[in-house]
């Protein structure tokens, strides 16, 4: 589990093992990404 991905029309919660690497100046980050269905 990367983390908990939170729809943004509903609000709910669900586990996910998705994710988006975003980079920048200052490093990586994983973010949570919409599960499949």
């Amino acid at each position: 589990m990367i983390g908990i991905y939170i729809d943004p029309v509903t609000g709910n919660q669900t586990p996910t093992t998705m994710g988006i690497i975003h980079y920048s100046k200052n490093g990586y980050h994983v973010v949570p990404a919409k599960p499949k269905e």
